[in-house]
């Protein structure tokens, strides 16, 4: 399976590590009765099918298991499972 990696580093992620970031936000949330919302995320179309299609699948499970509200960014329309030209869905 390939594995994640931050770009400015030789860090690996995992959707432990990435959880690991959301900690705090949902510490405070919750000691101030608020809703978390992850505002903007994504993967570029240019990162290969499987790590991409994990990326959404696990970032969205988080983001489930914690209530944390989300919107995809598709920035120029190279973020999404959507492509813009052919207009076809990547269900996998």
């Amino acid at each position: 399976m390939e594995t994640m990696k931050d770009y400015n580093s030789d860090k690996e992620w995992s959707i432990e590590v990435i959880e690991e970031d959301f900690v705090e936000a949902l510490r405070v949330a919750e000691s101030l009765g608020l809703t978390v919302c992850c505002g903007e995320w994504g993967c570029l179309s240019t990162v290969g099918d499987e790590l991409r299609m994990r990326y959404y699948r696990e970032l969205g499970t988080l983001f489930k298991k914690h209530d944390i509200a989300w919107v995809v960014w598709d920035y120029k329309g190279s973020f999404g499972m959507i492509d813009f030209e052919t207009q076809e869905i990547d269900w996998e």
